[in-house]
């Protein structure tokens, strides 16, 4: 029986990206206080319409890595679609998949105890941090 296209291991090319994203980036929150989001919007307390809105919608060098990866144009930048959570998750998958290939390629050390607090603190700790959030 053939493997589904979307399945849990889907954007992730190595074994490295695979320790990394169910190890330790799929259960983050997604919290990015690094943005490129227009300060006037920020500044008038704008109400975001989805988490895309928020994290996506403006952050070209997110874009640039989805694209890369093979996401569909219209998962990266089409606000008009429904989809704003599975952008989130195939970003993480194509973050953790860019560290495997720099640790296969040998620019990272191949390291998981290393490399999983790197994710986790990307993905979520230095927002927390930042934040003054307590850890969950």
């Amino acid at each position: 029986m053939s493997r589904p296209f979307i399945h849990d291991d889907f954007l992730l090319g190595s074994k490295t990206a695979r320790e990394l994203y169910h190890g330790h980036a799929s259960a983050q929150p997604i919290i990015d206080f690094h943005n490129h989001l227009p300060p006037a919007l920020i500044a008038a307390n704008h109400r975001f319409a989805d988490l895309h809105e928020i994290w996506l919608a403006g952050d070209h060098y997110k874009w640039r890595a989805m694209r890369t990866n093979g996401i569909p144009e219209r998962m990266v930048t089409d606000s008009r679609s429904f989809l704003s959570f599975p952008r989130h998750e195939y970003f993480r998958r194509v973050f953790c998949d860019l560290i495997g290939r720099e640790v296969e390629s040998g620019s990272l050390p191949d390291d998981p105890g290393l490399l999983g607090v790197m994710v986790s603190e990307i993905c979520f700790g230095n927002a927390r941090d930042f934040l003054g959030m307590s850890s969950r």
